[in-house]
């Protein structure tokens, strides 16, 4: 983040956001070829998005 000159937790939870799309691609891979229910893995994505949100802010208060 300071190499790209972003500082704050607004920047750091844009950050956390974006780099949600790695755990659907995860959980979505279980919903096609493992028969996993859907909300089952709406849940777990809506806890991830959540939890990458949150560290990516409180990790832009501090650098």
């Amino acid at each position: 983040m300071s190499a790209a000159g972003w500082h704050g937790a607004l920047a750091g939870g844009l950050l956390g956001l974006s780099l949600s799309v790695l755990p659907l691609i995860l959980l979505m891979g279980g919903v096609i070829h493992e028969n996993t229910a859907l909300p089952a893995a709406g849940i777990h994505l809506l806890d991830w998005i959540v939890k990458l949100t949150v560290i990516g802010a409180i990790l832009g208060l501090f650098i």
